[in-house]
């Protein structure tokens, strides 16, 4: 890169940020990117014959910071390579672009290519503040926009976090396909390292002039050619745009040891609780005193006042016995700072939740929330390092280990189920208790993050490296903080590397949510396909809507101890629909083939019940509304018995009256009952769909081992998403 450096210090002592396009040329010549021969005419200068150009024609372009559609101006003229000619195109430029500020002109020879799809191609390279250096490439020329909305696979994007990009990693590019003659013609343009070769370079010349790289003082933001065209077998950068920015501060690293403190402290103290009314504080006081924390382990910060609902007073927070682990904090954001400040001053406090909104989530709000992070930056200049705050604009932390809950919400109106073993981390805590509402999966840690004004999302996830006993990690996200992406990234790499399973939701994808996701907790969305790829690339389980994220964390939960050994599934239903409308969404998974032994099993079962001439074994197994609770059950355990099979649906329409599916049927001889037993003992997996109505909730609430879904589609929708996901990481 030390060709690189000294052009862009040029670029900087300029005042400028946007490279010229022979500059551009330049860099890319230096990292070995081809591109035409060029010659740079400055405005006032004149056009050197002395240096000759290959070909019959070439083109002349505008060089202008202010202009990037230079054709739509007039900027770009072809013509023959006689030198009258050209100086006759710089002269016309120059008119027509005159009340811009103009550099001078470009003369580059005209490459020769065919101008038809799969020949231009659009290569990029830029650095991100959420997920670091981003690579590009798919469809170029003037097209690249709209086949970028109208395609899935126009533009695929790829993580420099790689230490060596490959064509495996775009096999579904459409550029790619044709490039690899992977379409009908079948003739391939270009070799397989020249474009690995071109990825590579882009990605290497990105990394170094990162925001992380210590060595640059320069990041560049956005590097694109558009296009890059093959000619001949090579791949020329014909046009190209460079951005750069000088590489900022970041904010210090947050002293992660004092999360064990916050996720399982022996001291809690509250202040803005009420001794008069349940406000917030006092809602929360109430919460963890609710969940046996040790009441002389706790304190209220309050003056003028001995105790409230048990808990000792204190005055101030300097004026507590000790240095306590946690302090809620449910004063108004007005009042906020100042109590930031005092627990870093007196050194009394190790954590800090802070509950309130009214910060950069409002307007107006964002001075009040910089004072809270300056005063955190600078206690993280002393030895102590100051305390870590969660939020604001938060519900806080449940931790079901360390004996607390700081969700504002009566304990009548938020029912817990006995916790699961997983961690449920989102930005909004009204996601939290939506989702373990409608899913009756109680985490271990329910963690509301807001704002972010100190501890990130890869702070939590850190913690929860060293913890054997959480298995899944459910992740709703609406930004993220300075390079946070890409640590989140890595640590979730290291987590599924644990055997844990991610799962994660991006909010604010378009422009309404970005406007949305703002409003709530003061985040900027990343761009959604860079995210998206980033998070698949490092083993997260990246689902698209609410309703598959309820569904997914299902089976995650449910098939927490099982190791899923295939793709192949079985299928039993008493709906013809059902096994239909199953099969039609396996998405990636297919329906095991049964063994003979299987068949024979189930066609025995059939004969016994005397409906065999109604049945055929198979898979999907459509047993039929004749079917009582024995033969279902006797079924679906022939079929998860099978080599073949890695997962199991057993599916119902309880109407039938061969079934015992209502309250006062539900017992040893109901289908329902028979399946929690046998689900303790299966070592393969399986979910049930109950079809139907509330009258029949009693009979779901029997299966508490299993996932239990209301509808076969979305049960086999998740199921199949799961299974694709386990195979893949």
């Amino acid at each position: 890169m030390k060709e690189v450096l000294p052009i862009l210090n040029s670029v900087k002592k300029d005042g400028r940020n946007v490279l010229l396009e022979h500059e551009v040329y330049s860099i890319f010549n230096s990292i070995g990117i081809k591109t035409p021969k060029y010659q740079f005419v400055p405005f006032k200068g004149k056009y050197d014959h002395s240096v000759k150009m290959s070909t019959e024609e070439v083109v002349v372009k505008v060089v202008s910071p202010e202009i990037l559609h230079k054709t739509e101006l007039g900027g770009v003229v072809f013509c023959k390579n006689i030198g009258s000619e050209i100086e006759k195109a710089i002269e016309d430029i120059r008119k027509k672009t005159g009340k811009y500020n103009v550099h001078g002109f470009i003369v580059v020879e005209k490459i020769s290519y065919k101008n038809t799809f799969g020949n231009e191609v659009i290569a990029s390279v830029r650095n991100s503040r959420d997920f670091g250096t981003i690579i590009g490439f798919g469809v170029g020329g003037i097209d690249t926009e709209f086949f970028g909305k109208s395609m899935n696979n126009a533009f695929s994007v790829l993580s420099g976090e790689h230490k060596k990009l490959s064509t495996d990693m775009i096999r579904n590019n459409a550029a790619y396909c044709k490039l690899a003659g992977l379409d009908r013609v079948g003739k391939r343009l270009i070799s397989e390292q020249i474009i690995e070769d071109t990825l590579n370079r882009l990605n290497e010349l990105g990394k170094y002039f990162s925001y992380d790289n210590k060595n640059s003082n320069f990041v560049i933001s956005e590097c694109e050619i558009n296009p890059i065209v093959v000619s001949g077998g090579e791949f020329f950068a014909i046009d190209g745009l460079m951005k750069i920015e000088n590489k900022p501060t970041f904010l210090a690293p947050r002293p992660v040891e004092k999360l064990e403190k916050l996720f399982h402290p022996k001291s809690i103290a509250v202040i803005g609780v009420s001794e008069k009314f349940m406000n917030m504080g006092r809602i929360i006081l109430n919460n963890v005193i609710n969940r046996d924390f040790p009441k002389d382990r706790m304190f209220v910060i309050k003056a003028d006042t001995k105790e409230i609902d048990g808990i000792k007073c204190v005055p101030t927070i300097s004026e507590l016995p000790y240095k306590v682990d946690l302090l809620v904090l449910a004063v108004g954001a007005n009042v906020a700072g100042e109590v930031v400040k005092e627990s870093i001053n007196s050194n009394k406090i190790e954590s800090v939740i802070i509950i309130p909104g009214g910060f950069a989530e409002k307007e107006g709000g964002e001075k009040l929330e910089q004072n809270i992070v300056e005063l955190i930056q600078e206690s993280r200049k002393t030895k102590d390092k100051g305390p870590i705050l969660v939020g604001g604009n938060c519900l806080g932390i449940v931790s079901n280990p360390g004996r607390y809950d700081t969700f504002f919400i009566p304990t009548k109106k938020m029912p817990y189920s006995t916790p699961k073993p997983y961690a449920f981390i989102s930005q909004s805590g009204a996601f939290i208790i939506s989702k373990i509402s409608k899913t009756d999966l109680t985490p271990q840690y329910s963690v509301s993050i807001g704002n972010q004004m100190d501890l990130t999302v890869s702070d939590y996830l850190a913690f929860f490296l060293d913890k054997p006993e959480i298995k899944v990690i459910a992740l709703y996200v609406e930004g993220f903080k300075d390079l946070d992406g890409i640590k989140t990234a890595s640590y979730i790499k290291k987590l599924r590397e644990q055997g844990k399973d991610i799962m994660i939701y991006k909010g604010g994808r378009s422009s309404a949510g970005k406007s949305a996701a703002s409003g709530h907790t003061a985040s900027i969305a990343g761009e959604y396909p860079v995210y998206r790829a980033v998070m698949q690339d490092a083993g997260a389980l990246v689902v698209e809507s609410f309703m598959d994220f309820e569904d997914i964390l299902k089976i995650m939960i449910g098939f927490v101890d099982y190791k899923i050994s295939g793709n192949n599934i079985a299928i039993i239903s008493n709906a013809g629909f059902e096994t239909v409308g199953m099969a039609d969404n396996l998405g990636t998974t297919g329906l095991a083939k049964l063994s003979s032994d299987t068949v024979k099993e189930i066609t025995s079962i059939l004969a016994d019940a005397k409906i065999d001439n109604l049945v055929t074994a198979g898979n999907p197994l459509d047993i039929t509304p004749v079917a009582n609770d024995k033969i279902y059950v006797g079924c679906l355990k022939a079929l998860l018995k099978d080599k073949s099979v890695s997962a199991g649906v057993v599916s119902c329409i309880p109407m039938t009256p061969a079934l015992k599916s209502i309250k006062e049927e539900l017992g040893t001889e109901s289908m329902f009952n028979m399946i929690e037993e046998y689900s303790k003992t299966s070592d393969k997996p399986f979910v049930v769909v109950v079809d139907s109505g509330e009258l029949y909730d009693p009979a779901c609430k029997v299966i508490k081992n299993v996932p239990v879904f209301r509808e076969s589609d979305r049960a086999i929708k998740a199921l199949s998403r799961y299974i694709e996901y386990k195979r893949n990481c």
